[in-house]
């Protein structure tokens, strides 16, 4: 017959300081990882500020501060299909000054630069919230309306138009007048 020997003794004994080293091991592996957390996410936060900058910068007219061709095509076609599914109307206004290259050529391409940016800021100040407006190309802008049909788009040209053209727009050459050809479809 084989015999057995037993041993008893307090488990405290035996796995005590395992069982500290590994409550000191979490502990430190919780405050490392907190720790860690609390200089990645700043971090991760400026390395991030730099590409949504670029973004920002692809998407955005220099000049007039607008939404650009591309950025106006990619939110045009989400609002579209969004309008689409919900069985909503939209418009689009066209916007084009009039005559812009006499403009250059008489009172010098920085005036026509002013003249597209103040023109900008005026048609962006008779829109609403959710119109989104902006430079489609050098003397072309593009709004677009949700939940707009076309009386209404026309009545919104209208008053864009007004905006523009009731009063000059100051330049470093002096006031100048500028007329818009605005086009609407719904």
């Amino acid at each position: 017959t084989g015999w057995r020997v037993v041993v008893t003794a307090p488990e405290a004994d035996f796995l005590g300081d395992l069982k500290a080293k590994q409550r000191t091991g979490l502990y430190l592996v919780v405050a490392v990882g907190i720790l860690a957390l609390t200089v990645t996410i700043p971090l991760v936060v400026k390395l991030m500020r730099p590409i949504d900058e670029l973004q920002d910068r692809a998407d955005t007219d220099p000049l007039s501060g607008l939404r650009n061709r591309r950025a106006f095509h990619n939110e045009a076609s989400a609002q579209f299909a969004s309008a689409r599914r919900a069985g909503k109307p939209v418009a689009v206004v066209m916007i084009d000054l009039d005559h812009f290259k006499r403009i250059n050529d008489t009172y010098g391409h920085l005036s026509g630069d002013e003249i597209v940016a103040a023109v900008a800021g005026r048609l962006s100040g008779a829109l609403n919230q959710e119109d989104l407006l902006a430079r489609f190309g050098g003397d072309e802008f593009a709004v677009l309306l949700p939940k707009v049909d076309v009386t209404t788009a026309r009545t919104i040209a209208s008053r864009l138009k007004r905006a523009v053209t009731d009063a000059p727009i100051k330049t470093s050459h002096g006031p100048v007048y500028v007329t818009i050809s605005v086009g609407v479809a719904a």
